[in-house]
């Protein structure tokens, strides 16, 4: 994967986010299918591909459409680590962006509910 800067030179840091929803899934099948990272491109909209190369490691194909260039896809490397078992998770990419992310799984508010933030 190959990084260009933008005009300016200058590369920014991702923005942070912070949302919390509820799922109608009980937490531990909802972790489970969050954590294996074939799903990523489920819930990680530019992602078309994850396989797992060896213990954190993740191959990855995203579908982007960077400014001033042709929508194209790219390959890289990525991680993620199950930070509390059957409740958080991190992922990340290396890059000039310090692309990262967490979430975490917790009981709703029945047994077959989860909330996810």
């Amino acid at each position: 994967m190959s990084f260009r800067p933008p005009s300016d030179g200058y590369f920014r840091r991702m923005g942070d986010y912070d949302d919390t929803i509820t799922v109608d899934v009980p937490p531990a099948r909802l972790f489970t299918y969050l954590a294996d990272v074939r799903h990523l491109p489920d819930y990680m909209p530019r992602l078309t591909s994850a396989e797992p190369v060896s213990g954190d490691k993740v191959a990855v194909t995203a579908h982007i459409e960077p400014e001033n260039a042709p929508e194209q896809d790219v390959e890289g490397e990525a991680w993620v680590h199950v930070v509390e078992k059957g409740k958080t998770l991190e992922w990340g990419a290396p890059g000039p962006h310090d692309y990262r992310g967490r979430l975490h799984v917790s009981e709703g508010d029945a047994p077959e509910r989860s909330t996810l933030k």
